[in-house]
C-alpha cells in the first residue's frame, strides 16, 4: 500500500510540474504554415502605408516572394520590409536561430533601398528577427512604446547576423545562424539585451509573437528593399527557418 501510495504521489507532483513548466520550442519553423506573410511599404499621399499580403509560393522546402518595384519609373516604389510567421514561441538564451534562403535575380538587376534610410549609406540588407507583442501591425513599427517588443540580428560579425545584397542576387545559397544572446541583438532603438536591457530582451525571448526576416536599407533595419524593374526582377528564396 504504502509503495502504491509513493508511485501514485510521485505521478500527482509529475502531472503538477508538467502543466505549470515551460519548455523551449525547438525544430524548423513550417513554412507551409499558412501565418507567413509579406509586409511592403510604398508611398502614397506624401506618407508610408504598409500592405501585407502572402508569399508567391509556399511549399514544405521554400517560401518565396518577388521583391517589389522600387525603380524610379514606379508610380508608387514599393519595398518589402519583412517576411514573418505570426506564431507564438517560448525560446531561451542558450538557443541559435538558423535561417538558409537565396536571392536569384537576372543580371544586372540592382536593389533599392527605401530613401528614409539613406542618411547612413544605400547598403541594402535582410537579418533575422522576432517580435514579443502581438498588438499592432507588426510591420508598422511605429509604437515607440515598446521599444523592446522588437529585436534584430546585429552581431559583431555582421556576416553571420545579416547579408547585403549585390546586383545579379546570389549563385547559390546564404545561411545567417545568430545565437539568441543579447550582445548579438538589438532592439527598435539600437539598444542590444545587455545590462538594464538584458532583463527586456530574456522577457521577449519568452513570448514571441512573431519570427522571420526583415529587409532594410542605411541605417533602418527594416525600412523595406526592392529593385529598379527597369534593371531586371528577383525572388526572395527562403528554404528553412529553424530553432536549435
Amino acid at each position: 500500500m504504502k509503495i502504491r501510495l509513493t508511485i501514485l504521489s510521485t505521478l500527482a507532483i509529475l502531472a503538477v510540474l508538467s502543466s505549470t513548466m515551460a519548455y523551449a520550442f525547438s525544430g524548423p519553423i513550417s513554412l507551409t504554415d499558412p501565418n507567413w506573410t509579406v509586409s511592403s511599404r510604398f508611398t502614397t499621399n506624401g506618407s508610408q502605408t504598409t500592405k501585407t499580403s502572402a508569399p508567391d509560393i509556399q511549399t514544405a522546402a521554400l517560401l518565396q516572394f518577388a521583391f517589389p518595384n522600387a525603380g524610379s519609373s514606379a508610380a508608387n516604389p514599393t519595398y518589402a520590409a519583412f517576411l514573418l510567421d505570426k506564431i507564438s514561441l517560448s525560446l531561451t538564451s542558450t538557443q541559435t536561430i538558423t535561417a538558409t534562403f537565396s536571392v536569384p535575380a537576372t543580371s544586372g538587376t540592382l536593389f533599392v533601398g527605401n530613401p528614409n534610410g539613406y542618411a547612413c549609406g544605400t547598403a541594402t540588407s535582410v537579418r533575422l528577427f522576432f517580435q514579443s507583442t502581438g498588438t499592432g501591425n507588426p510591420s508598422g513599427l511605429t509604437s515607440t512604446t515598446f521599444e523592446t517588443h522588437y529585436w534584430w540580428s546585429n552581431p559583431t560579425d555582421a556576416s553571420t547576423g545579416s547579408y547585403s545584397f549585390t546586383t545579379g542576387g546570389t549563385t547559390g545559397t546564404v545561411t545567417l545562424s545568430v545565437p539568441l544572446q543579447g550582445s548579438d541583438w538589438s532592439d527598435f532603438y539600437g539598444h542590444f539585451g545587455t545590462g538594464t536591457y538584458g532583463p527586456n530582451f530574456n522577457a521577449a525571448l519568452s513570448a514571441i509573437k512573431y519570427i522571420g526576416l526583415s529587409f532594410g536599407s542605411g541605417c533602418f533595419f527594416a525600412n523595406g528593399v526592392g529593385v529598379d524593374y527597369a534593371t531586371g526582377s528577383a525572388n526572395f528564396q527562403l528554404m528553412s527557418y529553424t530553432i536549435s
